[in-house]
């Protein structure tokens, strides 16, 4: 950008000490939340410099840049002209006149202010915080299919198979029908939330059996987290209900490996077992902590 700023209204001085490399007059500066126009030169870094930090200028804009009357002006630190984008970029003021091509420049009322520390960024998180509440995927047992009966052993664990469809894919979390695996991609890493939801009809002829429940690194031949405790109903014939939601962090070197829900460890065996329906969900939970905690520091 070749314009330099022009003073067109009444504005107010602010003397502050000059950042690194120290400021040629006529210029933009930023300084953390701070932003005016150098009034001096200023070669010595800390020395004092006066800002016009309020009043309306004519500042240079970013080339094909058009911006309305009442539009928010960003400053574009790393090429020192005024932007419509926001991230990473200081909210200047506003521009007072519409600037369209082939104009080089914008005029902006300087209006100064401490915004709420990453009150942008929180917007945008919230925004991809919504569409993670979206299923990343989902798979559900069509009674189109006659499920096969399989058995939850007393010891070790069967897993949970019988998926004959998948309806949602692709959002960082894919769900594999032919085997029940799942797999996350390999930007999630952090915590996951997972729901199973199915009924079972099992034949029982003890009575206070019990069995659990686990979500199996099925690549590394482990358990991802601790087994659920499931109680499965009194001595006779039954049809159990089941909805498991639990979290598991998943770290980096466990993403696009394969994961599976697993039933096992009865305290008596349970035969002829039937999925009578399943589904399951998955979505992304570890960017919720960032609500909690505050996105520090100034745009750079």
């Amino acid at each position: 950008m070749t314009a330099a700023p022009r003073e067109l209204g009444n504005s107010r001085i602010a003397t502050v000490r000059a950042p690194a490399g120290g400021v040629t007059a006529w210029s933009g500066v930023q300084i953390g939340y701070l932003f005016g126009v150098a009034v001096e030169d200023q070669p010595i870094d800390g020395g004092p410099v006066p800002l016009a930090v309020q009043g309306v200028w004519e500042l240079p804009k970013e080339v094909g840049l058009h911006l309305d009357t009442g539009d928010v002006a960003y400053w574009d630190q790393a090429n020192a002209c005024v932007t419509n984008m926001h991230t990473g970029n200081l909210a200047i003021g506003v521009c007072v006149y519409d600037a369209k091509d082939p104009k080089d420049v914008i005029d902006v009322f300087l209006a100064p202010s401490i915004p709420d520390a990453g009150g942008q960024e929180r917007i945008e998180l919230v925004e991809t915080i919504m569409l993670d509440l979206v299923p990343a995927a989902y798979g559900a047992m069509t009674l189109e299919a006659v499920p096969e009966p399989f058995t939850i052993p007393t010891t070790g664990f069967n897993p949970i198979i019988q998926f004959d469809t998948v309806d949602i894919t692709g959002r960082g979390c894919s769900l594999d029908a032919s085997d029940g695996t799942i797999s996350i991609d390999t930007n999630l890493a952090g915590v996951w939330k997972f729901i199973y939801s199915f009924t079972l009809s099992f034949t029982q002829e003890q009575q206070g059996r019990t069995f659990y429940f686990q979500f199996y690194n099925v690549t590394d031949s482990q358990p991802a987290g601790n087994p659920v405790y499931i109680p499965a109903g009194r001595n006779q014939d039954g049809i159990q209900p089941v909805t498991l939601t639990f979290l598991a962090r998943i770290d980096a070197t466990a993403t696009n490996k394969k994961f599976q829900g697993q039933l096992g460890d009865a305290s008596a065996s349970l035969s002829n077992v039937m999925l009578q329906n399943l589904s399951f969900d998955a979505h992304f939970t570890d960017r919720l902590a960032n609500l909690i905690d505050p996105i520090a520091g100034p745009p750079a």
